[in-house]
């Protein structure tokens, strides 16, 4: 309790889509007693898309980021080339950017993101394109 543990984290037991990684470490108390800690750590591995088409064929259709379902604290920001804020959201309740801003639809151009994970207090920036 209120122990600070450091484990090694081992890369190959790492697979793809994996979301949570299992762990133990040995520990020895004040006491000379051994003692073993187990742990899960849940990974989170966001991917925003690189582009999207909203002209409602049903395909990309709206921007995405794959396995924000990891992150439900995580707050999405999309802004246009000037840095205006044209959307936001938090990670358990994104279903998607539709590329609208006011009930208008957004002109084709790049679009710049900037994603804040507290669960691993990181921050993901970068840019995607919408096409019409």
């Amino acid at each position: 309790i209120g122990e600070t543990i450091t484990f090694r984290y081992d890369p190959s037991i790492y697979q793809e889509g994996m979301t949570e990684y299992k762990a133990e470490e040995y520990r020895t108390d004040e006491y000379g007693c051994n003692h073993t800690v187990y742990f899960t750590l849940n990974l989170i591995e966001l991917e925003p898309d690189l582009y999207f088409t909203p002209n409602d064929d049903g395909v990309h259709d709206k921007w995405l980021v794959k396995g924000i379902e990891t992150a439900p604290s995580a707050y999405i920001m999309i802004y246009d080339r000037h840095s205006k804020l044209l959307y936001k959201s938090i990670g358990a309740d994104f279903q998607g950017w539709d590329g609208n801003y006011n009930g208008h639809g957004m002109v084709q151009d790049d679009y710049w993101y900037v994603i804040l994970v507290p669960e691993t207090e990181e921050t993901l920036s970068g840019h995607f394109t919408l096409k019409r």
